[in-house]
């Protein structure tokens, strides 16, 4: 690794995109290159703000940020662990707390 790249590799996830309307479908693309214990708090995140503020919410929040970035600011919402696991008839579970919960 040279200098001049970050020492983080999700540094280099961006979201980028032109159109508050394609937002969601430029975090989605990213999705594959994200480790996979990131991928439902990034979707649950990004589910939260457009319920709360849109997709232009979404844009203005996301947008030409890296998800390295997003993980920093939004620290909170990535201490996500399932309360239950578990397997029934050979499908795999798991089941999380409301996070509306944890903000009470």
């Amino acid at each position: 690794m040279t200098s001049d790249q970050p020492a983080d590799p999700l540094e280099l996830l961006i979201v980028e995109c032109d159109d508050p309307e394609k937002i969601i479908r430029a975090v989605n693309n990213l999705m594959p290159k994200m480790p996979s214990d990131l991928r439902v708090p990034i979707s649950v995140l990004m589910l939260d703000i457009v319920g709360m503020h849109g997709k232009q919410g979404l844009y203005d929040r996301f947008n030409n940020r890296s998800i390295a970035s997003l993980i920093s600011e939004y620290r909170d919402q990535f201490d996500i662990r399932p309360i239950v696991e578990g397997e029934r008839d050979g499908v795999k579970f798991q089941l999380f707390e409301d996070p509306n919960k944890r903000d009470q």
